[in-house]
């Protein structure tokens, strides 16, 4: 019954993980991470408004930072599609509006895992970026670079690295003690020099598929939790055109199968340890009883190793150390008591409640002298505080008395010592 328990609980462990079925195959309305970046990338050309569009995006200016204000709500992601195209005219307004949705817009449906904040994070750090290069050095636009740079990090990153977030960010050398993450956290001061290189998110088809193959080869199992085999299993279901999740799928069998051979090894391991430890204990209890005989002779034994042994295996083995010593911890007690029940027992019982209430009394008493010194020191503060002041007699060499003279009260307390 055991054995069927533990195989069971072994396939389980096995099965497909749950980030496999979080993974879609691309839709229009449900693109990859990569995708919904790329098809809203900003493109700043400097194109004028005309007066209907003025109005119109300030009408969703104002709609949007409502709800950025608002801690309970975030801009709708349809105000932020309306509000997008108006950003290429290049007005800060706008843009810093979209940088701010977009890191208050939180989770968007992607194929390539259920709900991501991924794509805002990105889309923001795409619209800082041209907020930055326009000449937006504030630490809003430093925090949104930052929030991308820093922690853009999701088993499905198609580059499959952190800070992928469509740019590369450069830095003058001489300004090598500061950065863009520092200067958002509020310290310091921005580089003086700060290159942008945009590039694009998509990565040739025959580069992912080097990538699978590779993943395919490395892959270990089920259970693995690695950045290239979560790729890996999102990217073959998004290509239903190769047989790319069936071979996937066949090197899995043969890692959960390799995976539960390994942990059946690791439970007959344990049983074999456990039964040589039983003969060893048994061979050394002999020993140690021939030992105790009038007048025999036994040559050395390990005691050592014989009382390790009982503490490693407890229960009924605990009962030679239990006639002799005090057993010392809860747990070997209560191991021992399940396995022999009996006046040994309520004897070690009896040892472990009287230390336990030794110690609490000590503790208590430690308690009460750490607080009777506290409340002495805190009445001490009270007592010499300014304002706090006694009235001493004073008197000359000869013990005349010359008058009372007001003081504070720790001045009188150390005449009072004299």
């Amino acid at each position: 019954m055991l054995r069927a328990t533990l195989l069971a609980a072994i396939s389980l462990a096995a099965a497909v993980p749950g980030w496999a079925q979080s993974c879609y195959p691309s839709t229009p309305e449900r693109p990859t991470t990569v995708e919904y970046v790329e098809a809203r990338r900003p493109m700043v050309d400097g194109a004028k408004l005309t007066g209907d569009q003025k109005s119109a995006a300030k009408k969703l200016v104002s709609t949007i930072m409502s709800k950025v204000r608002d801690k309970d709500y975030s801009p709708r992601l349809a105000d932020i599609e309306e509000l997008r195209p108006y950003g290429a005219s290049g007005d800060r307004e706008i843009m810093k509006t979209l940088v701010e949705a977009y890191m208050d817009a939180g989770e968007i449906a992607v194929a390539d895992g259920q709900f991501s904040g991924e794509p805002a994070r990105m889309l923001a750090g795409l619209w800082a970026m041209q907020l930055y290069m326009a000449g937006d050095r504030s630490r809003e636009m430093a925090r949104a670079l930052s929030s991308c740079l820093g922690t853009v990090e999701t088993w499905y990153s198609p580059m499959g690295s952190k800070g992928t977030c469509g740019f590369d960010v450069e830095v003058n050398e001489n300004d090598y003690d500061k950065s863009i993450k520092s200067f958002a956290e509020g310290k310091g001061r921005l580089p003086k020099v700060v290159t942008f290189k945009e590039k694009t998110l998509l990565v040739p088809l025959e580069d992912e598929k080097a990538r699978f193959e590779k993943a395919l080869v490395a892959y270990r199992g089920a259970n693995s939790n690695n950045r290239d085999d979560n790729w890996a299993v999102c990217w073959a279901k998004r290509h239903p055109e190769g047989d790319y999740f069936a071979r996937w799928d066949g090197s899995a069998a043969v890692a959960q199968k390799a995976y539960r051979d390994e942990e059946e090894s690791k439970v007959l391991r344990a049983k074999w340890k456990i039964e040589d430890d039983i003969k060893a204990w048994n061979t050394l209890n002999a020993l140690r009883l021939q030992a105790e005989k009038p007048d025999s002779f036994v040559p050395l034994w390990d005691k050592k190793k014989f009382i390790d042994l009982s503490y490693e295996l407890g229960g009924k083995y605990l009962e030679p150390l239990a006639t002799k010593i005090y057993l010392g911890e809860r747990g070997v007690i209560s191991s021992f008591c399940t396995a022999v029940p009996g006046e040994i027992c309520q004897r070690q019982r009896r040892i472990l409640e009287r230390e336990e209430a030794e110690y609490a009394a000590k503790n208590a008493e430690a308690r009460l002298e750490y607080e009777m010194r506290d409340a002495r020191w805190r009445a001490a503060v009270q007592d010499n505080a300014p304002g706090s002041s006694s009235s001493v007699r004073t008197y000359d060499q000869n013990s005349n008395y010359q008058g009372s003279e007001t003081m504070p009260k720790w001045q009188a307390d150390i005449l009072a010592g004299h």
